[in-house]
């Protein structure tokens, strides 16, 4: 997946141009636009964790998957607020703790978790969970401030 990100930084906008048979898993209300050549389906993963970060992280129990039917299709992701669009590699080694509600989208190889943080982040005002995001591919989160 290549990534291109525009209109940064107050309304970022990220296109994700995809490679025949490539998925990008994108969380409700992200998506923006697409090209032709893409195939919506749904995405639930592990039913344990889905309900984990429904439960702690307030986060979706299903997902979209959009899959590219032939090489250049894109599908253009944004946050539902103003802000920018960062780019994160995950790697088996590197694994990546966001706060819920951050994350617009990420490859399939990419393992969406909630890891809970504790009492430090609750009195920060931040919550008690985090998403942990393990695997390996590109995952793109909403950042403001």
């Amino acid at each position: 997946m290549q990534v291109n990100i525009r209109c940064k930084p107050a309304y970022a906008v990220a296109y994700c141009v995809l490679e025949n048979g490539e998925d990008l898993i994108v969380e409700r209300g992200a998506m923006a636009a697409m090209s032709t050549g893409i195939e919506v389906g749904a995405a639930v993963g592990s039913v344990g964790k889905a309900v984990k970060r429904k439960v702690l992280g307030n986060e979706g129990l299903v997902f979209a998957k959009y899959s590219a039917q032939k090489d250049g299709a894109w599908i253009a992701v944004a946050p539902s607020f103003p802000g920018d669009v960062g780019e994160i590699e995950v790697t088996p080694s590197n694994a990546v703790l966001v706060e819920t509600g951050a994350v617009l989208a990420h490859a399939q190889s990419v393992v969406l978790d909630t890891k809970i943080t504790g009492l430090g982040t609750l009195l920060l005002k931040e919550g008690v969970s985090m998403l942990k995001l393990a695997g390996s591919g590109s995952a793109l989160v909403g950042t403001y401030g």
